[in-house]
């Protein structure tokens, strides 16, 4: 059974930004991005980054 990685990139518009993997290392892996506020409460999440960061500059 894979596992799940999470790790935070750099904020964006000042916004927390985390990269989660889940299933690392099986055919099942998924990719999600996740966006927070600075108290690190959940804005959205996105399947790439590209749709974070345009949802981001829309706030």
């Amino acid at each position: 059974m894979g596992e799940t990685i999470e790790k935070r990139l750099k904020d964006y518009n000042g916004y927390q930004v985390y990269k989660i993997i889940d299933n690392k290392g099986t055919h099942n892996e998924a990719t999600t991005y996740m966006l927070n506020d600075q108290d690190g409460d959940n804005i959205n999440c996105f399947t790439s980054l590209a749709a974070l960061k345009k949802f981001a500059d829309t706030l």
